[in-house]
């Protein structure tokens, strides 16, 4: 009999932990011109305004750290998946910056010396090299900071002069899509291409193992790349679902020129 209890039990709160879905809730909101966002898995946030100012937040939504980059031009690109290498990248000057966790420069890479790439998308690879989409030779690239061509893929989505990817890269699977209404390419890690996403999402994120995408203004789901199942999640909050990053503390997301923090539980 106790054994038969016991089964039950594991049944119930098995179905239980199978129906919880995540739920997203916007708790805090900074207003001001920002144009690009990322943060780390552990739930630091990096974003740049419109006057090529850095800033730095913590997972609870303080400001830690702030620097101007105003002298490189616009910031077109955050990567913040690893906070103690943070990328930020100038496309009309073509530089690349590496940022530590107090946003100070610490390295860089000119592509004004390497005219053979054209870059058309950027992000840090897992192993700390920089990946880019050469638009010249329509290479998914693997490359160091000389310069030097470590990997590469050819690569058949649709290109076009205006169009940027982000890239991102989890050790295991690397997605290529621009920030906003794209379609996801993804690769193993050895640049097998995946089935990717039939349907462009609004936005997306990784974290994990998953993918996180908003399928409209304040309508997103999780992604499993192995099983391409998808996932519900909710989300409460006022602002539309611009520009999503998932972390191990929740989320952020850009809107209207603002920085919108959520955390997270179960439902």
């Amino acid at each position: 009999m106790m054994k038969i209890f016991l089964v039950l039990t594991f049944m119930l709160f098995t179905n239980q932990a199978a129906d919880d879905k995540i739920h997203f809730k916007e708790y805090k909101i900074i207003q001001g011109s920002f144009t690009c966002i990322s943060a780390s898995s552990n739930g630091y946030t990096v974003a740049a305004d419109k006057e090529g100012i850095v800033y730095l937040w913590d997972p609870e939504g303080n400001l830690r750290s702030k620097q101007s980059y105003r002298q490189y031009g616009q910031i077109d690109l955050i990567d913040a998946s690893n906070p103690l290498d943070i990328f930020i990248y100038f496309r009309l000057n073509r530089k690349l910056l590496v940022l530590d966790n107090q946003l100070n420069a610490k390295k860089e890479l000119d592509f004004n010396a390497f005219q053979n790439y054209q870059v058309r998308g950027l992000g840090r690879s897992a192993d700390g090299n920089c990946w880019i989409i050469d638009a010249r030779e329509r290479m998914l690239r693997k490359i160091d900071f000389s310069g030097k061509s470590l990997q590469s893929q050819t690569v058949n989505f649709k290109m076009d002069s205006k169009g940027f990817s982000i890239i991102r890269d989890n050790g295991s699977s690397i997605v290529c899509g621009a920030e906003q209404d794209t379609v996801l390419n993804i690769y193993s890690s050895s640049l097998v291409p995946g089935p990717g996403m039939k349907k462009p999402p609004k936005s997306w994120s990784l974290y994990g193992g998953q993918l996180y995408v908003s399928l409209d203004a304040h309508q997103m789901c999780s992604y499993s790349m192995e099983s391409a199942k998808m996932d519900t999640v909710l989300c409460s909050g006022s602002y539309a679902l611009d520009k999503v990053q998932v972390h191990a503390a929740g989320m952020v997301n850009l809107s209207l020129g603002s920085v919108i923090f959520y955390n997270s539980g179960n439902e």
